[in-house]
C-alpha cells in the first residue's frame, strides 16, 4: 500500500462461461467459485473501500455479459448465461446499502457489444453521480435501468 496507495475501486469483469444449450447444467461449479471469490473480495475490501469515500469517490462495481438488459431480453445466444452470474446484482445492492458512501453498481452488457463499447459503458457507469441506480444494463437498444 505504501507504494501504490490504497485501494479505491473494484471491478470484477465476470467471465462469459460455456453452457449447453439443453439447461442441464444451469449452475456450473465455475460460476459458484467465482461468486464466493467476489463475495470474499467484498468482506476483505469494506474497510479500505468506506475509509477511502471519506476523502475521495470509491467504487464497487461488477460486469457481467447475459443480455444487455439483466437476462430479461428473451435473446438467445450460442452461449446461454448461468443463473448464478445474477447473484452479483443482489451482492452489489446490498453493497450499496450496506456501505452508502461507497458508489456501487452491476452492469451487464450484451454479448453483440464491441470491447470498446464495453470500456465505454463501463468508465461512463464509473463516472455517473447518480447513486440512486445500482444496475444498468447496455445492449443494441442503449443504456437500460431498471424501475418500479
Amino acid at each position: 500500500m505504501a507504494t501504490y496507495g490504497s485501494i479505491t475501486t473494484f471491478i470484477h469483469l465476470h467471465p462469459r462461461l460455456s453452457l449447453p444449450l439443453d439447461g442441464t447444467r444451469i449452475y456450473p461449479e465455475a460460476d459458484k467459485t467465482i461468486l464466493r471469490q467476489v463475495f470474499l473480495m467484498a468482506k476483505h475490501l469494506k474497510q479500505t473501500l468506506t475509509a477511502a469515500a471519506h476523502g475521495s469517490r470509491s467504487n464497487f462495481l461488477t460486469i457481467t455479459a447475459l443480455d444487455g438488459a439483466f437476462g430479461l431480453s428473451h435473446r438467445r445466444y450460442p452461449q446461454t448465461f448461468s443463473a448464478m452470474t445474477g447473484g452479483l446484482f443482489g451482492l452489489t445492492k446490498t453493497l450499496g446499502h450496506e456501505w452508502p458512501s461507497v458508489f456501487c453498481r452491476g452492469i451487464d452488457v450484451s454479448p453483440e457489444l464491441t470491447p470498446t463499447e464495453v470500456v465505454q459503458s463501463i468508465l461512463a457507469e464509473l463516472h455517473d453521480p447518480n447513486r440512486m441506480i445500482a444496475e444498468v444494463g447496455y445492449g443494441s437498444d442503449g443504456r437500460t435501468t431498471l424501475n418500479c
